[in-house]
């Protein structure tokens, strides 16, 4: 159903960042307001949010502990919302992510609601190195269970890649269109 869809995200230091989704069904491309974080990310299971991640410095980070998971060493790292604003933008009390302690990559997430209830759990793997020079890991496999309607949503890349010399053109609205 969501074959061909595209999205545009440009972070922005200084404001909220700007996001475009184009959908094929009607040919258009949609600016999708920053505080719209939590809302369904064409369809799915994912928030717009989730997809395209969250500014570390809006939420306070805690170490819980270390675990020990198929004989690799794993921060669980508690994450809160700095402000009622980010909660409100992510529809997120509070995120509990399992963090690879070599490589920094996540392989689970825990999501809560706004009243402190487990509402989604997130997982990933299929990590592929995509950047040697900085030492960058992208799963090519992330999931989302919605444990309050009980929906599960999966995202497969087939391919990624990084680092390439992109043309400033393909930052814009307007050549999401054209693809």
């Amino acid at each position: 159903d969501i074959r061909g869809t595209k999205t545009l995200m440009i972070e922005n230091n200084d404001k909220d960042d700007d996001i475009w989704i184009y959908l094929p069904a009607l040919k258009k491309v949609r600016r999708i307001v920053s505080s719209n974080k939590k809302d369904s990310y064409a369809g799915t299971d994912f928030s717009y949010g989730d997809i395209l991640g969250y500014k570390p410095t809006e939420w306070i980070h805690k170490k819980l502990r270390t675990e020990i998971i198929d004989g690799k060493s794993y921060y669980v790292i508690e994450s809160t919302p700095k402000n009622k604003k980010v909660s409100e933008e992510s529809g997120y009390s509070k995120r509990v992510s399992w963090i690879e302690s070599q490589n920094f990559y996540w392989i689970k997430v825990e999501a809560y609601d706004s009243n402190g209830k487990l509402f989604k759990r997130f997982d990933s793997s299929d990590y592929k190195k995509v950047d040697r020079k900085e030492n960058k890991w992208q799963a090519m496999e992330l999931g989302v269970e919605n444990l309050q309607t009980e929906h599960k949503t999966k995202i497969q890349y087939k391919s990624y890649v990084a680092n390439t010399n992109i043309s400033k053109e393909y930052f814009t609205s307007r050549y999401l269109e054209k693809q």
